[in-house]
C-alpha cells in the first residue's frame, strides 16, 4: 500500500512540506525527494507517491519470539533471536550479489548470503553507519559500491569469533580485525601498524617503524634508514631470479644483493647526487641527458648485454671489457667533449651533441652492432 500523511505534506519527503520558495517555483511532491535528509526538488524528478517511504520493518517487532516472527512472514534466526525480513537467501555468490541489498560472507552464521550493513549510496549516509567506510577507489557500481563494510563489522561475539581474522574485544565489546588481516589496500594503509608493500601486495604488520632510530633500524636486515626515518627495503629478494626477473622490474641484482632501481629510489637531482644512504653514492648518478637518477655503468661489471640495456652506457667489447658512460651522458659542452680523444662534438645531432668518435667505434662496437 502507498504510504500516507495524516496532515499536509509529501509522502516522498516523509510528510514534510515543500519549502515555500520551491512551491512557488512550481515544484510538486513528485518533483522532490530526500537526499541525506535534505529536500531536493527538480522539475525533471519523477518521484511518485507509489514509491512510498522507508519505515521500520514489522519483523523487528518480533525479536526473540519465533512463532509470531514466522507468522508475520519473517525469518527467525537462532541463537541470536533476531527476526528479519526474508532477504538474501541465495545459495551461490553470483546470484547473491545480483541484489544490491545482499553481500556474500563466507563466515556468516546464517548462510553466506546476508543483508549488507551498508546499503547507502551517499558519503554522508555511509559515514553515519559505524559498520561502514567510504572508498575512494571503488567504482561506485552495484558490484563495487563506494560504501563498504569495515573489516569485522559484526556486532555479537558469536558472529565475530566465527571469522578467523576477527577477535572480540571484551573491554570495548567490539569486533576488531586481528593484526593487519585487512583484505583491502585502503583500510590496511590507514592502520599505522600495517603496510601493503608494492612488491608483495598483501597487508602485513609494519616491520620497519618510522620511529625506530638508525641503530635499531639497521640492525634488521629487512630495514634501512633513509633520511630521518626507518623504512622497509623495497627489494628484499634473496635470489637473482626473483630480483631481476619479470616479477619485479624496479629491482636489479648486483654482487649477490638485490637493489632498488636508482630512478625509483631517487626522483630528483638533489636526492640522487646526495643520497641519504651513503652506499647509494657508489651505484647511482644523475644523468642530465636522461633527466633522471641512473645506475652507474661500472656497476654492470663485465656483462656487456645488461650494460647496454642502460641507455647511458656502452660496453667496450674490443677493448677493456668494461661498461662505461656514453659520450652523450659524460660531456655536455663542446670543450669537455673534444678534450676526450674518444669523443667528438656533433652539432648536427640534438640533444645528444657529444658522440663517440669514429676512430673509437671499433673498441665499443660488438659484432652484433656491425
Amino acid at each position: 500500500a502507498v504510504g500516507s500523511c495524516t496532515a499536509d505534506g509529501c509522502v516522498q519527503l516523509q510528510c514534510q512540506d515543500i519549502p515555500e520558495e520551491l512551491f512557488e517555483a512550481g515544484m510538486k511532491c513528485e518533483n522532490c525527494k530526500l537526499v541525506d535528509g535534505a529536500i531536493k526538488c527538480n522539475p525533471y524528478f519523477v518521484n511518485t507517491a507509489a514509491q512510498g517511504m522507508c519505515q521500520d520493518s514489522i519483523c523487528s517487532s518480533f525479536c526473540n519470539d519465533q512463532p509470531r516472527c514466522e507468522a508475520a512472514g519473517c525469518l527467525f534466526q537462532s541463537p541470536s533471536g533476531d527476526c528479519i525480513k526474508k532477504l538474501c537467501l541465495a545459495t551461490n555468490k553470483n546470484e547473491c550479489v545480483q541484489n544490491p541489498a545482499c553481500i556474500w560472507d563466507d563466515y556468516a552464521l546464517y548462510g553466506k548470503c546476508r543483508v549488507t550493513y551498508c546499503p547507502v549510496q551517499t558519503k554522508t549516509g555511509c559515514a553515519a553507519i559505524d559498520r561502514c567506510r567510504w572508498s575512494l577507489y571503488a567504482s561506485g557500481t552495484m558490484q563495487d559500491p563506494q560504501c563498504k563494510e569495515v573489516a569485522c563489522p559484526y556486532k555479537t561475539k558469536i558472529e565475530c569469533t566465527n571469522h578467523p581474522d576477527c577477535i572480540f574485544n571484551l573491554t570495548t565489546s567490539q569486533c576488531v580485525i586481528r593484526t593487519c588481516k585487512y583484505g583491502d589496500y585502503e583500510p590496511c594503509i590507514s592502520d599505522a601498524t600495517c603496510e601493503w608493500p608494492w612488491w608483495n601486495p598483501v597487508c602485513m604488520p609494519r616491520l620497519c617503524l618510522a620511529s625506530f632510530d638508525k641503530t635499531t633500524c639497521e640492525s634488521m636486515p629487512q630495514c634501512e634508514y633513509v633520511g630521518i626515518r626507518c623504512q622497509r627495503k623495497a627489494c628484499n629478494y634473496t635470489s637473482s631470479e626473483l630480483c631481476s626477473g619479470s616479477v619485479n622490474e624496479n629491482c636489479y641484482w648486483q654482487d649477490g644483493k638485490c637493489y632498488e632501481s636508482c630512478k625509483v629510489r631517487y626522483e630528483t637531482e638533489a636526492t640522487c647526487t646526495s643520497p641519504t644512504v651513503t652506499a647509494d653514492a657508489l651505484r647511482c648518478r644523475w644523468d642530465k641527458t636522461l633527466g633522471r637518477c641512473n645506475r652507474k655503468c661500472e656497476t654492470y661489471g663485465t656483462n656487456g648485454t645488461t650494460c647496454e640495456t642502460n641507455p647511458a652506457c656502452e660496453f667496450s667489447w674490443n677493448g677493456t671489457n668494461t661498461c662505461v658512460l656514453r659520450c652523450s651522458s659524460l660531456y655536455y659542452t663542446a670543450a669537455s667533449c673534444t678534450a676526450d680523444t674518444k669523443c667528438m662534438w656533433d652539432s648536427w645531432v640534438q640533444p645528444y651533441a657529444c658522440q663517440r668518435a669514429c676512430s673509437a667505434n671499433k673498441i665499443y662496437l660488438s659484432l652484433i652492432h656491425i
